[in-house]
C-alpha cells in the first residue's frame, strides 16, 4: 500500500467529521510495517472534549479528567 492509500483513509475520517459539522480533520497511524495502527477524526464539539482532536482519537489517548 502506497501514500495516497493512507491518505485516502484519512479524508474518509475527515468527512465523517465534516458530516458531523467537525472541523474536518482525519488521522491515520501506521506502524513501520504499514499496518494501520489506529484512526481517527475530530470531535471536540460533539464529545465536549477539547482534546478530541483527530490524531489523539487516532492513537486512543485520552486525558484523565
Amino acid at each position: 500500500m502506497n501514500d495516497e492509500y493512507y491518505m485516502n483513509l484519512a479524508v474518509i475520517e475527515a468527512k465523517k467529521a465534516a458530516e458531523s459539522d467537525e472541523v474536518p480533520v482525519g488521522a491515520v497511524i501506521i506502524d513501520r510495517d504499514r499496518q494501520v495502527i489506529g484512526f481517527g477524526r475530530n470531535c471536540p464539539i460533539s464529545s465536549h472534549d477539547p482534546s478530541g482532536h483527530a490524531e489523539m482519537n487516532a492513537s486512543g489517548w485520552r486525558p484523565r479528567l
